[in-house]
């Protein structure tokens, strides 16, 4: 059996990119531009070549919402703020915690609709004047 000559670590963070690349349906040059680097940086970093540079990390994060620490190690998901990540969190919570959310979110959504008729008896006013 052939050994992979890669280092490990940037094996696995290209094996990494080409999930991200995969999911998204990019081909490598379109991925490219997308994080602002070469297809050469992509296929250096898909083969472990070269370590990923700090302008394709920035690239992935602003651009797609990668999780960087998926990123770098594989823990966590692939994307930040994902519904997973929430629902994952969800369950850390405890039963009371879980209440204290949803009071807030219920709260939260009284003063939206309280905003919404001061807007409209708002408009009245000046609608009057």
């Amino acid at each position: 059996m052939r050994k992979d000559s890669r280092p490990f670590e940037k094996k696995a963070v290209g094996d990494r990119l080409d999930l991200i690349r995969e999911d998204k349906r990019m081909i490598q040059q379109d991925f490219a531009d997308a994080i602002g680097v070469s297809v050469k940086a992509i296929q250096n970093y898909t083969y472990g070549y070269r370590d990923i540079s700090a302008v394709a990390i920035h690239g992935l994060i602003g651009t797609f919402g990668v999780n960087i620490r998926w990123l770098l190690t594989g823990e966590g998901s692939m994307y930040t703020g994902t519904q997973h990540d929430i629902i994952e969190r969800l369950h850390l919570l405890t039963p009371a915690q879980q209440l204290e959310i949803k009071a807030a979110m219920e709260e939260k959504q009284r003063l939206n609709q309280l905003s919404e008729q001061v807007a409209a008896l708002q408009a009245k006013i000046d609608a009057i004047d």
